[in-house]
């Protein structure tokens, strides 16, 4: 641009050299002495953010990123890659520019954890429908008068957490308004029954499947067992009523039964098959479990193997059970 040459000798570190025309050395050197100005205010700065906040921060299309850009002089704001579990953000650019971004950076995350406190809240699904109300309005209102998020599971989804977002005292209000439609509709109840500790790992079952299959069958009650330090044999079921009352027979019944769970087989079968062993309404598995007194439990949408069929009870009622499955199985 200037018709100059200009030497730099990384190694030894000597002056740069310019040679050429008079006008051309001038420029290049006003030039070059700019870009060291710059270099030298040049800085980088690192900042610590949750990473599940990242896009909030950048925002749709990342709007909201360019808007913190554009207040702080284009400083650069380089957030880790989708793969990179960083928390670690860097802001990068003129010295008093990285310094503002910083502050303001900091202060912005710090509303933002304040307004993004998580409470994950069980309500039976029965009940999802009358907290939504006609058109949605009960929820609608709950949200307004709470300034918080709400998301519920979809219709035909079995969980039934409810998952609310914002000012954890906010949130804690949406709760007890939440909990406190459930408790008018519903009777329910605690309860809690007497179970030896011995018994506790046999009835979870491997992998919790067999105390998963009694809450689901139960209405979805909650069943919860004493840690193994407080030594406690006292297990807590809660739920409307009548599915507390049909809960605790079941782990009565099983907990009477002298070979408590120390039988099982697993059987296999395509997992477009299991409805027509479930039966209508679960008609067929129903009247095998009456028949033989053994459980059979079907894989859950969050189990990894979805063929793996387990029957657990009493040697002899496994065994009558793996018939009518009419599949290849496995014993324990």
């Amino acid at each position: 641009e200037y018709e100059v040459l200009i030497n730099i000798d990384e190694k030894d570190l000597k002056p740069i050299r310019i040679e050429g025309p008079a006008d051309g050395v001038e420029k290049a050197k006003q030039e070059l002495l700019e870009k060291i100005a710059k270099l030298e205010n040049e800085k980088e700065e690192s900042i610590v953010i949750d990473h599940r906040l990242f896009k909030t921060i950048i925002g749709a299309k990342g709007e909201t990123i360019r808007e913190i850009r554009d207040k702080h002089n284009q400083v650069q704001i380089i957030f880790p890659g989708a793969t990179d579990k960083s928390d670690i953000v860097k802001i990068r650019g003129p010295r008093e520019d990285v310094d503002k971004c910083h502050k303001y950076l900091t202060k912005y995350v710090k509303e933002l954890q304040k307004n993004s406190f998580v409470m994950e809240v069980p309500i039976f699904k029965q009940f999802h429908k009358y907290i939504i109300g006609k058109g949605g309005a009960n929820i609608k209102k709950i949200r307004d008068e709470t300034q918080t998020k709400i998301d519920l599971p979809a219709e035909g989804d079995k969980n039934e957490v409810i998952v609310i977002t914002g000012k954890k005292e906010n949130v804690k209000e949406a709760r007890d308004r939440i909990q406190k439609i459930q408790e008018e509709l519903a009777n329910i109840i605690t309860e809690e029954i007497q179970i030896p500790p011995k018994y506790y790992n046999s009835l979870i079952g491997s992998g919790g499947k067999l105390i998963s299959s009694i809450m689901e069958e139960c209405g979805g009650v909650s069943i919860k067992f004493p840690s193994p330090e407080s030594k406690s044999d006292k297990v807590a079921i809660r739920g409307p009523k009548e599915d507390v009352e049909r809960a605790k027979l079941q782990l009565v019944e099983l907990t009477n039964e002298k070979e408590l769970s120390s039988y099982t087989a697993e059987v296999r079968a395509k997992p477009q098959h299991h409805k027509f062993l479930i039966g209508k309404n679960g008609a067929s598995i129903k009247k095998i479990r009456d028949q033989t007194g053994a459980r059979i439990i079907f894989p859950g949408p969050n189990d990894e193997d979805k063929e793996a069929i387990i029957i657990i009870g009493k040697k002899e009622g496994v065994d009558e059970a793996k018939d009518p499955a009419g599949v290849d199985y496995q014993e324990h």
